[in-house]
């Protein structure tokens, strides 16, 4: 019964954002204030709402775990085709794995040419070789005042947007609030 229950109430539950934060170590606080934080400035119930994001591992390595790497690979790839997820937090050699899925939405769907222009030399292209043409599909956020207070290290960190979203604008409010960071005390 209790089975039954909780996946009615799983399959009826609204998700209001999705993200996964990929090969990036984000502090307790830093992980804190993009779910359950971010939720709680939506101000909406918390019965039937929520905004997941997980925090996930994908092996570069040579000597990785392919059978560990497919099954981590297979469930982000199920969570976009889905539209279960909406962007990644991630390092580069992790989402240079992804970008052969093609799953990264082109960002001038996302971003204004304005601000296209000030991220310029920030700007991760995919060059498609029939074509010619390049795709700006990554950021690189490393500067942002919340991931230099809350990510261990000094590795290149970037966002992406995922092109299957039907949550674009839910997305585009959350980038707002990431920029909105202050410290606390």
């Amino acid at each position: 019964v209790v089975a039954v229950v909780s996946s009615a109430i799983n399959a009826n539950t609204n998700l209001l954002l999705s993200g996964d934060v990929m090969n990036v170590i984000l502090s307790e606080e830093g992980m804190s204030y993009i779910s359950d934080e971010y939720f709680k400035t939506l101000g909406v119930p918390e019965f039937m709402n929520k905004v997941q994001v997980v925090d996930s591992l994908y092996s570069t390595d040579e000597d990785s775990d392919f059978e560990y790497n497919h099954s981590v690979s297979s469930q982000v790839v199920a969570m976009v085709a889905s539209e279960m997820l909406d962007f990644q937090i991630i390092s580069k050699p992790a989402m240079e794995m992804f970008i052969s899925e093609g799953i990264y939405l082109d960002l001038r769907e996302f971003f204004t040419t304005e601000e296209l222009a000030e991220f310029e030399g920030k700007i991760i292209f995919v060059e498609y070789i029939e074509t010619g043409e390049k795709v700006p599909i990554a950021l690189d956020i490393s500067a942002m005042p919340f991931i230099q207070d809350n990510v261990e290290g000094d590795q290149a960190v970037f966002f992406t947007v995922i092109k299957t979203t039907p949550r674009k604008a839910e997305l585009r409010q959350f980038w707002e609030y990431l920029w909105a960071w202050e410290k606390k005390e």
